[in-house]
């Protein structure tokens, strides 16, 4: 087995781009800083995960990692996790974002469909700043029992005073996570003012696992794998769970200091649950369905959102 580990370093950018593969065990690390824009794509395996990451601003600086274990992952299998900590000052933007491949078997014994895609994105006039992570495993032993979904856990690994998201200034923030037969949760925000967006684990699985995509623990909060919005002056913050058997919203309670509207919509057999709400399909895709929208107008704090869809 071969191990490499790459570091890269781009400075005073008019623009960079980098494509790296790694069939053998890879550690990579990138660092930028300077202006303009950056990019690149880490292909983990010939068919594991693909991550793609972009950058663009006045002042941009950050640095994404790669770590692809062949035979390291649980049941001798191989792992992956990428990362990106980066920021833009004086406008730009952020993208990050995983694509689990076909490679391997489900926790149940089936071939690993793959499909399954994790996406971040941050966008402002001012100052953004993201730091985030997704992990993925292929086993080659069936039955194991392990979820070979994208995972994608910052708990712990975010620090107290850090945040997923954030950005002053004129923003737009997205986090979405898609099961591999397209149900997905999804986290959308725009404003003026100050925004942070916090997830503390999401999951894009397959069929063994009920094809789940959920942002923050599914039953609410717990031991701080719980999703916050946070913001002052103006904006939007739009939830949107879609599937094809259930969607759930746990935490569905908020402060507003000055009234704004909250509406929302969905489709299905509509319930509450607990602290949240639930709808139900019919095992078709798009029969159960869920949006809330909360308009702001003097900040938002909006503690523990749980979205789920399966």
């Amino acid at each position: 087995m071969r191990s490499a580990w790459i570091v890269g370093i781009l400075v005073g950018l008019a623009f960079g781009s980098v494509v790296l593969a790694a069939g053998d065990s890879s550690n990579i690390s990138i660092t930028w800083d300077g202006s303009g824009s950056v990019g690149g794509t880490f292909t983990a395996g010939s068919t594991l995960a693909i991550t793609n990451w972009r950058s663009a601003g006045t002042l941009i600086n950050g640095t994404f990692t790669a770590n692809y274990n062949v035979g390291g992952g649980p049941y001798g299998g191989n792992s992956y996790i990428a990362s990106i900590d980066a920021s833009v000052t004086g406008g730009g933007f952020i993208e990050f974002y995983t694509t689990r491949g076909a490679l391997g078997y489900t926790s149940g014994g089936n071939l690993e469909p793959g499909g399954q895609f994790s996406y971040s994105y941050i966008a402002s006039t001012d100052i953004a700043s993201m730091k985030t992570r997704t992990s993925a495993n292929a086993v080659f032993n069936k039955f194991t029992g392990t979820n070979t979904g994208l995972f994608d856990q910052t708990y712990g690994w975010v620090g107290p005073n850090e945040h997923n998201f954030f950005a002053s200034g004129t923003y737009e923030v997205i986090r979405r996570v898609v099961a591999s037969n397209g149900n997905y949760a999804e986290a959308y925000a725009t404003g003026s003012g100050t925004a942070s967006l916090d997830v503390g684990c999401a999951r894009a699985n397959g069929l063994d696992k009920d094809n789940v995509a959920n942002l923050a623990y599914e039953s609410g909060y717990l031991f701080g794998w719980n999703q916050d919005f946070n913001a002052t002056g103006t904006g939007q913050l739009i939830l949107t769970g879609v599937g094809s058997n259930q969607v759930v919203f746990y935490n569905i309670s908020q402060t507003n200091p000055v009234p704004g509207t909250c509406y929302g919509s969905w489709t299905g057999v509509l319930s509450v649950v607990g602290s949240g709400l639930q709808t139900t399909g019919t095992g078709t895709f798009g029969s159960a369905a869920l949006r809330i929208v909360t308009e702001f107008l003097n900040g938002l704090t909006y503690p523990n959102i749980s979205i789920t869809a399966k």
